[in-house]
């Protein structure tokens, strides 16, 4: 009995210190919460110094904690900043615009490994509540098939409505739960559904993020703030998103989780100043939204996690958002997959309070809707490009352009002609960079690459007797090995009034047993199919040999949107070097078209050779 009652009190013993043991990991790994305004601009809060906008909580959130006054986000744009926060990644990898719409095509790939994913991964509950925007309402590309355990909110920007656009949707989960729903409630209901996730979670592990709609356009502030700002609506607006910080520190405090929750506040782009007083301000920093002038990408960021560092820091090294993603996941314990490239550098030791450690000067690269514009690496800062939403040529237009931010953060002062070995050694790190993004194609076009088909004419030269029309003379995608859909005609070669007329040399003799070429037709767009199209063989690249002619059949003639593939139907084996494909023009659109009389087009896809 003694031995059973002494085994008994060991097994007890045993239990309780792994519970003991099993509260201090969860100690060990913080709760995460980023809370991701929107157009906010760097001189926008009290701390900041802004001199009407009152922000007392985020005030105090500084004052206790860490102040970021060299922090970028990851695109001057809504979309872009939104990817890059979650993946890691620069926004040019991500295989979409910059700014996606109601009626875009993509979204966030399934192969992204988002920072959502991520935490699910270590075990943490996650939610989101605000503004997604990272693709339309279809399911694939919405929070919860991309790592989140809870959304609530609205599917893109807030202005995204009648009469430009359909009705915006509230969507809760997967489902459109309302539309159109009163803005003025937005700022407070995210509020309130993080902070009851945070109390039904607060003996879990959790993420919350919370992008919340405001202060982009259209400004809608809450009742219990509209009018009380000296700076005007803009003001009402950021009041109310300092008072839902307020009222999200104090739920950490009422949960006993203040000393294990690392706060995040930051901006996805900085202010819209094209928008006037309805925008925001830079501050000190030149221009805002839409470039990368330092007012376009470096925005407010402050950290809390009372114990964790001492407060009022003040941090000047170079970070982004990019950097969240990496460091974020370090701190949870989750590894990144290695296959996938991720851009972000680790600044965990920031979080951790080791301030006195600094991070690597690696560069970090500015980009515009489509192309590189900027690096910054240390103090320097040099433009290859730019572009501004106000339409001003700052410098005349002048590229390139180079700044020491440390000195000058406001951009006034170009440094090119005093500083050329530093200008060299940032455009070698551009083109380092553009080397490493050219042999790492985004998830799309892995998948694209996937389909791609070869046959005897693919990448083969090709030579046309008439020019295309110059905003679709892409050559190579007549032997591109890619076979398009309708849907992708601007990636077609298009002729005005032209017949197509192509030679391909495929480099040595070979036994040809069909020749085919697709061409689009969409009427409305007066593009139509060729009469008719022959094909031509030849052993020396001059005397050709007609072994085949289709011409249009009739009952294609009505088709509104499709692609055709014409061929020398019948397989016969010949022997040849050169491939010849002539194409026939309709010349003019026909008689009870809108362009009747005028130019019409043909826009031809893949000359395949079996």
């Amino acid at each position: 009995m003694k031995f059973k009652t002494n085994l008994f009190l060991l097994l007890a013993f045993l239990l309780l210190q792994n519970c003991n043991s099993s509260t201090e990991i969860k100690n060990t790994t913080p709760n995460i919460i980023i809370l991701f305004a929107d157009d906010l601009g760097y001189g926008d809060l009290g701390v900041y110094g802004h001199p009407t906008i009152r922000t007392p909580n985020l005030d105090a959130m500084a004052a206790k904690g860490m102040k970021f006054t060299n922090f970028y986000s990851g695109s001057p744009a809504c979309t872009a900043s939104r990817y890059a926060l979650l993946t890691g990644r620069y926004p040019i990898r991500s295989g979409f615009p910059w700014v996606l719409y109601p009626n875009s095509s993509r979204g966030i790939h399934a192969d992204e490994y988002t920072l959502a994913e991520g935490m699910k991964d270590a075990g943490y509950a996650t939610a989101c509540f605000g503004k997604w925007h990272l693709g339309t309402i279809k399911k694939e590309y919405l929070p919860l098939q991309n790592g989140f355990d809870e959304y609530f909110g609205l599917p893109y920007s807030n202005d995204m409505i009648p009469p430009l656009w359909n009705d915006i949707p509230l969507i809760e989960g997967n489902d459109t739960i309302s539309f159109n729903p009163d803005q003025k409630t937005l700022t407070k209901q995210y509020t309130e559904r993080t902070i009851d996730f945070i109390t039904r979670h607060s003996r879990d592990p959790f993420f919350v993020y919370v992008p919340f709609a405001m202060p982009h356009l259209p400004l809608h502030p809450g009742a219990a703030f509209a009018g009380k700002s000296l700076r005007g609506t803009y003001g009402d607006v950021v009041e109310e998103l300092d008072w839902s910080v307020g009222e999200i520190l104090n739920a950490l405090k009422i949960n006993n989780l203040s000393k294990n929750t690392l706060v995040i506040f930051v901006s996805d782009n900085g202010p819209w100043i094209i928008k006037n007083e309805e925008g925001g301000s830079s501050g000190l920093l030149r221009d805002g939204k839409g470039s990368t002038w330092e007012g376009g990408m470096r925005v407010p960021m402050i950290a809390h996690w009372e114990g964790k560092f001492a407060p009022a820091i003040l941090n000047t090294q170079p970070t982004s958002t990019l950097d969240l993603y990496t460091s974020l996941l370090k701190l949870v314990g989750q590894e990144i997959p290695k296959e996938t490239i991720y851009d972000g550098k680790d600044i965990s030791n920031l979080f951790l309070g080791k301030v006195s450690e600094k991070s690597a000067q690696e560069p970090f690269f500015f980009y515009g809707s489509k192309k590189l514009h900027a690096i910054r690496k240390g103090k320097w800062k040099l433009h290859v490009h730019t572009s501004s939403q106000t339409k001003r040529e700052y410098f005349a237009g002048k590229t390139p352009l180079l700044f020491n931010l440390n000195e000058d953060p406001s951009e006034q002062y170009d440094l090119v002609e005093q500083f050329p070995e530093i200008v060299n050694e940032l455009l070698q790190e551009i083109e380092i960079h553009k080397n490493e993004i050219k042999v790492q194609p985004d998830f799309f076009q892995k998948e694209r690459l996937a389909q791609r088909k070869e046959h005897l004419a693919f990448e083969k030269k090709v030579i046309l007797k008439n020019p295309p029309h110059p905003n679709y003379n892409n050559i190579n995608t007549l032997t591109d090995g890619f076979i398009e859909g309708a849907d992708r005609f601007r990636t077609l070669m298009g002729f005005e009034g032209n017949n197509l007329e192509a030679m391909i040399d495929l480099e040595k003799e070979e036994t040809i047993n069909e020749i085919k070429i697709g061409f689009l037709q969409n009427q409305p767009s007066w593009i139509f199919f060729p009469k008719k199209v022959d094909f031509l063989i030849s052993q020396n690249g001059k005397d050709f040999e007609k072994i085949a002619t289709q011409a249009i059949d009739s009952n294609l003639v009505d088709e509104m949107s499709s692609v055709f593939y014409f061929s020398t139907k019948e397989k016969t084996e010949r022997k040849a070097r050169y491939i010849k494909v002539i194409a026939y023009s309709q010349g003019k659109c026909p008689e009870g078209h809108d362009g009747a009389g005028k130019d019409c087009w043909i826009f031809a896809d893949e000359i395949i050779v079996n």
